[in-house]
């Protein structure tokens, strides 16, 4: 009677073993379909832009993305394996693949020069002392040199009757950029702001 209740027992825990590891054998591996690259196709040199990619489906088991460059060299830009973050280090094409669960998709980013700021143009001084120039287009502010001195304007002019002790001062004036598109520009050529009686004889 023992021996039959131990078989018994037996063939239980067999039959349960044999479910678990049916069960674990039917978990189904959803395969990755597609990998779509999404981002900017043009960038500035210098620029970082972080890449994402869709996977598909969504449900798939494997999501997780490799990146890298599949053309163009290193020195040319960077990119982060795991985040997709590229770097652009000089100008030219270069080609970023993103790849999950052995689905890719390539993007190719072209890579441009920044341009730079015209030079302020058109100095002139009121006789109220106010400094005034042409605006110049896509500037975020201006420096304004002063004898060597650099002082911030917002606008296409600056107050110079703060200026009190009589002599000849050299005035200057560059223009200034708030992003990656441009660079700030050389200074304008310079004019001479009189004080007082200096200068005059």
């Amino acid at each position: 009677m023992k021996m039959r209740k131990i078989l018994a027992v037996i063939a239980t825990l067999a039959l349960m073993l044999t479910y678990t590891i049916t069960l674990v054998s039917c978990k189904e591996t959803i395969a990755v379909e597609t990998v779509t690259i999404n981002g900017e196709s043009t960038i500035n040199i210098n620029q970082e832009v972080a890449y994402t990619a869709t996977v598909l489906p969504k449900n798939a088991t494997n999501k997780t993305v490799e990146w890298s460059i599949v053309s163009g060299s290193t020195a040319m830009a960077t990119i982060n394996p795991s985040s997709g973050l590229l770097k652009a280090t000089t100008v030219g094409t270069v080609v970023i693949k993103a790849e999950a669960d052995g689905k890719s998709d390539t993007k190719t980013i072209t890579v441009n020069s920044v341009a730079q700021l015209s030079a302020p143009t058109g100095l002139q001084i009121s006789a109220d002392n106010l400094l005034a120039w042409d605006e110049i287009e896509s500037a975020s502010g201006y420096k304004v040199n002063i004898d060597g001195t650099e002082y911030d304007a917002a606008a296409a002019s600056y107050d110079l009757s703060g200026i009190n002790t009589a002599g000849l001062y050299a005035v200057k004036v560059r223009a200034l950029s708030d992003d990656l598109i441009y660079l700030n520009s050389v200074f304008s050529d310079e004019i001479v702001h009189i004080v007082g009686t200096a200068g005059l004889g």
